[in-house]
């Protein structure tokens, strides 16, 4: 801080921070030249502290007020006087114009350069300059408040006032009212002056065109006009439009023209809800990612509500809408958007190279085409290459041609549904349906669906296998596809065929197949068609590789499919029908006559019996009566006396011991005696049958008479045995143990008539089951 003692260094040093220091020095330092001059370099109205002298130093003066032209207001008179100083005030400050000469204030040049500083500065020009229209253009382009002091007649001179409001628009509250009604000079107005509209005509204010000009102008002004919403939705759009890139850009500046079109149009405020929901939409999407399907569901909906529209005005908002979508018809665009084909202009659903490009990328577009085109089997081929269902947009014509119908369903099961009657009974159409899709064939029959079912099954199995059987399965693959194209296939021995295949591909070797399976692949096997057949072996060749004894073993079944040599092996034929009794069908016919072959089919399978030589199967017949008949046995010891008897017939039937008449007899009677419950006749002669055969010279048919006792015993009790051995009525008491006795009397008295009792004794023990 200086103060009246502090030197001339010290004040200079201090002025040059803080030019206001220089009222602080002291009197002597104030009126030095070179100290004042310093400190009006930095604020020229420091002037008016000087001293007089130095009011009068032009040097110290033009120093002042080339830093503050309104500095001149303090110098002396005789400077306001100089030119040179006057210039430069008003250059640095036109309003220093007032405190100059009289003189000056009507010099041209002079009031020239002070109001191009600061066109206020024309209130102190002489009323000349007021009246010169280079002087006051000049002045209001500086300040468009300068026209105030202008001469009356440049107040009604639009180009001066247009000038005056371009550089200054709140000069707009001064103008004559006739130009508040004036679109141009308000809109000038308002591009630096918001509240312009204010000011301008009820009339001109509620003009939706001048509205829209002035909101794109100055944004600021739409608080001021009635559809402030609807103007600042168009803006924000503008905005959104600016920030896309081409070619969305061009398509949604189309949409912008249009809305701004129907904006000015409407004349039913009414309509200001559709635009607002309009603009909310477009705003959405544009402010969003306009391509994300997700944000683009309202616009569409609102866009094919437009489309629809009766209003024209409506449907152009609705094509600008679509136009963005699509891009103005790109097709790759439009392929996203098929809808937006059912308004596009006939020519495009007529042009055959725009409608493939579309449907080549969504065949469903072929719905909007031409009814020519749709009849065209090139148009319709692009559009199923996409997606086979479109088929069902398809003319006649297509649906019946064979080429368009198998590319449909071979991209698309499900077009079957579309394609011609007569098509969907074609295998290889079928084939090409179940590929695509399975579920496609459901209404096409059971076998077809079945034998898709199980090829699909089996050919996911056969990636689980080693390499050799892979590759032996896909062979077969190959193969059933084949057969299947062919109409003279039987599907339900290849959907028999596959399921075999699958069901045991997992299985071990020697698991035993189910009747179904086996039933299958004899079919395929006995089939006349030479294709189908060798389908057969091919299957039967995955499920047993070689057709031996060991195999038929196994499967007994396999016999009617083996080598002639080993169908006259009786050890193979007695394996084979030892599991499956039907096997003997296809043995040797000597081989039937074999009674032990011909027991062993019969015992596995009773039907079997129907293939034995016809010599066997009266014996046969009786043998499976008595079997079944044994099997209803309640009673334990009947049953196993029964079983007992049963085995020694089979014995005797194999060996030959016994002639067939008798062991029939011996079955037939049994049986009967069996089958119902014995009357007092019915045991006699029951007892007399086991007499005659105890009587009998046979050995065998005795042994039968024992086993028929024993049997009797346990059926009737100890009275078929007395009425056998001829013994009187017995107590009845104890009878239990005195048939035990006399059943061995019986034996004893049987044994006497054999010449080799001994021998005799030893084999009925063996055959007779203690009582």
């Amino acid at each position: 801080m200086i103060n009246d003692v502090s030197t001339k260094e010290e004040v200079l040093k201090a002025i040059k921070a803080d030019p206001w220091m220089f009222i602080y020095a002291s009197k002597d330092l104030q009126n030095d030249p070179e100290v004042a001059i310093e400190a009006f370099k930095g604020a020229g109205i420091l002037l008016q502290y000087a001293a007089e002298t130095l009011k009068s130093d032009a040097v110290v003066v033009l120093a002042a007020v080339q830093q503050n032209g309104l500095a001149l207001q303090y110098a002396d008179k005789t400077l306001k006087e100089n030119e040179s100083i006057v210039r430069a005030a008003v250059q640095q400050n036109g309003l220093a114009l007032q405190y100059a000469d009289k003189t000056f204030k009507e010099n041209e040049s002079i009031v020239r350069d002070a109001v191009q500083q600061d066109g206020l500065a024309l209130q102190y020009a002489d009323k000349t300059f007021k009246e010169n229209e280079s002087i006051v253009r000049a002045a209001v382009l500086q300040n468009g408040f300068a026209l105030q002091y202008a001469h009356e007649r440049f107040k009604e001179d639009r180009d001066i006032v247009l000038a005056a409001v371009e550089q200054n628009g709140a000069f707009i509250r001064l103008l004559n009212r006739k130009f508040h009604d004036d679109r141009e000079v308000v809109l000038t107005a308002a591009k630096t002056f918001s509240e312009a509209p204010r000011f301008a005509t009820s009339q001109l204010r509620e003009n939706r065109q001048f509205q829209l000009e002035a909101a794109k102008i100055n944004s600021g002004v739409t608080k001021y006009l009635s559809h402030q919403r609807i103007l600042e939705s168009l803006l924000k759009v503008h905005a959104l439009v600016n920030s896309l890139k081409e070619p969305a850009k061009s398509s949604a500046t189309k949409l912008v023209d249009q809305l701004e079109i129907y904006f000015t149009h409407i004349t039913d405020n009414a309509l200001n809800a559709t635009l607002n929901e309009i603009l909310n939409a477009t705003v959405l999407l544009l402010d969003r990612n306009i391509w994300a399907p997700s944000n683009q569901e309202d616009f569409i909906e609102l866009t094919i509500k437009l489309l629809r529209n009766s209003s024209p005005e409506l449907q152009s908002v609705g094509r600008a809408m679509m136009d963005l979508l699509t891009l103005n018809n790109n097709p790759e665009a439009i392929s996203k958007h098929i809808w937006a084909l059912e308004f596009v202009a006939d020519e495009l659903k007529k042009d055959k190279d725009f409608i493939i490009s579309v449907v080549q990328l969504n065949g469903f577009a072929l719905q909007f085409a031409d009814i020519e085109l749709k009849n065209n089997s090139e148009v319709v081929l692009a559009a199923v290459g996409n997606n086979g269902e479109a088929l069902q947009f398809a003319g006649e014509d297509p649906k019946n041609d064979y080429q368009v119908v198998l590319a449909a369903v071979s991209q698309n099961g499900e077009a079957l549904r579309y394609a011609n009657k007569a098509f969907k009974n074609n295998r290889e159409i079928l084939l090409a349906a179940m590929k695509s899709n399975p579920n496609s064939i459901s209404d096409v029959g059971f076998f077809p669906t079945k034998y898709y079912a199980y090829f699909s099954e089996l050919n996911a199995k056969v990636e689980e296998l080693d390499k050799p059987r892979k590759n032996e399965l896909y062979q077969f693959l190959e193969h059933v596809e084949e057969l299947f194209k062919s109409p003279d296939s039987e599907l339900e021995q290849l959907a028999g065929a596959l399921s075999s295949v699958s069901e045991l591909l997992g299985k071990e070797p020697g698991k035993q197949l189910t009747l179904q399976q086996i039933s299958s692949i004899q079919k395929l096997l006995r089939n006349p068609s030479l294709e189908m057949k060798s389908l057969g072996h091919f299957v039967l060749k995955l499920i047993v590789p070689v057709i031996d004894k060991e195999a038929i073993e196994q499967h007994g079944w396999l016999l009617e499919f083996a080598d002639h040599e080993l169908k006259k092996d009786r050890e193979v034929v007695l394996a084979a029908v030892q599991q499956d009794g039907l096997a003997l069908r296809f043995a040797e016919l000597e081989l039937k006559k074999d009674r032990e072959i011909a027991l062993a089919a019969v015992k596995q399978k009773g039907a079997a019996v129907f293939q034995t030589d016809q010599s066997l199967q009266p014996f046969l017949d009786c043998y499976l009566l008595f079997r079944a008949k044994k099997d209803e046995l309640k009673d334990a010891k009947a049953l196993e006396h029964a079983n007992s008897l049963l085995s020694q017939v089979e014995e005797f039937f194999k060996d030959g011991s016994v002639g067939l008449d008798q062991l029939k007899r011996v079955l037939d009677k049994t049986h009967a005696f069996m089958s119902n419950k014995p009357s007092e006749q019915q045991t006699k002669d029951y007892t007399s049958f086991i007499q005659s055969s105890l009587k009998s010279p046979s050995t065998g048919l005795q042994i039968l008479g024992k086993l028929m006792m024993a049997l009797a015993v346990a059926l009737a009790g100890a009275s078929i045995v007395l009425g056998a051995t001829g013994v009187g009525v017995v107590p009845a008491v104890g009878t239990g143990l005195l048939a035990v006795g006399l059943f061995g009397a019986g034996a004893a008295l049987a044994t006497k008539q054999s010449k080799e009792a001994k021998e005799n004794n030893e084999l009925i023990n063996t055959f007779t089951p203690k009582s």
